[in-house]
Order: structure tokens, then C-alpha cells, then sequence
């Protein structure tokens, strides 16, 4: 339905407008109208948004890009240990990275104040680091060894390459 337009009349007097009663009427159906649409928005609609890619605010509407989901987020010359909080991201020759690797992919994973878990995904050769932060210290990388970076002796044991 069209916007229904209450004609006030001619000023000061008002001389030629509705009346109370129809003015009143078009004021009732042009709120039924809008509390209509609104009933169809869903919950989202009314949410509040995050404010940044990693607002941590409970009860907030995600948005593309936060969390790097969507939109990875990429730091150039950044250190690792400051990012943590939960989400992915891409590093751009970032420090405090496992030695020989300043490119890549990093996942982080906060578990409380002073612990988190990090992997960070080498764009160099594709290996797979990990290590955390206990009790506010940060632990050494450790690398994944996989099919990739190891090989099985006659005997059945692994090698690393």
C-alpha cells in the first residue's frame, strides 16, 4: 500500500484538510504498514553489529570479514604474539613467526586471559606450525609432520626428511 498523505489544509486555518476522523485513519494505516514490514525482517534486522573483525561483544550480528571469515584480514610486518584473538588472518613477513617462515596463513585460538592456541600455514612450502601461549608465555612453533615432510623406512618406521 502507498504512503497515505494526511492533508492538513490551507495555513493558518486549515480549511480544506481532512478531518480528525480520516486523518487519524491514514496515521493508523501507515503504522499497520510499517509494523507489517518489520514483523518480516527476522531478528537480524534489529541486531547490533560488530564494531570490528574481532568484537567478542555477546549478542552482536557477525559481518563479512570478521574473524577472517568472508574476508581474510592480511598484517604486513606484524608479530605474532599480538594476535590473539579467535579468527584467521593472513601474515605478510610477520615476526615471531617459525623460524624461515614470515608468509603465510595464521589461525588463532583464545582460550582464556594468557592462553591461546595458534597454527600458522607456511605459503613458502605449505608446512603446518603450532605452539600456545601458557599462562601469558609463548611456547615454541612445532612443526606437523605429515606424508609431505616424512617417509617410512622398510621397517615400517617414520623418517623425517
Amino acid at each position: 500500500m502507498a504512503r497515505s498523505i494526511i492533508n492538513l489544509g490551507v495555513a493558518p486555518t486549515g480549511q480544506g484538510g481532512d478531518t480528525f476522523r480520516t486523518a487519524s485513519q491514514k496515521n493508523n494505516d501507515n503504522s499497520a504498514e510499517l509494523y507489517a514490514r518489520q514483523a518480516l525482517l527476522g531478528t537480524a534486522s534489529n541486531a547490533t553489529l560488530t564494531v570490528g573483525i574481532s568484537d567478542i561483544t555477546s549478542g552482536r550480528v557477525l559481518k563479512v570479514g570478521d574473524y577472517g571469515f568472508g574476508v581474510m584480514p592480511v598484517f604486513n610486518d606484524y608479530g605474532l604474539d599480538v594476535l590473539t584473538s579467535f579468527g584467521y588472518c593472513y601474515i605478510n613477513n610477520g615476526y615471531n613467526a617459525p623460524t624461515g617462515h614470515r608468509f603465510g596463513w595464521l589461525f588463532s585460538l583464545p582460550v582464556s586471559d594468557g592462553y591461546t592456541i595458534q597454527e600458522f600455514r607456511s605459503q613458502t612450502d605449505g608446512s603446518l606450525h603450532t605452539r600456545a601461549k601458557l599462562s601469558g608465555t609463548w611456547q615454541a612453533w612445532r612443526m606437523t609432520y605429515n606424508t609431505g615432510n616424512t617417509t617410512r623406512a622398510a621397517d615400517g618406521t617414520l623418517k623425517a626428511i
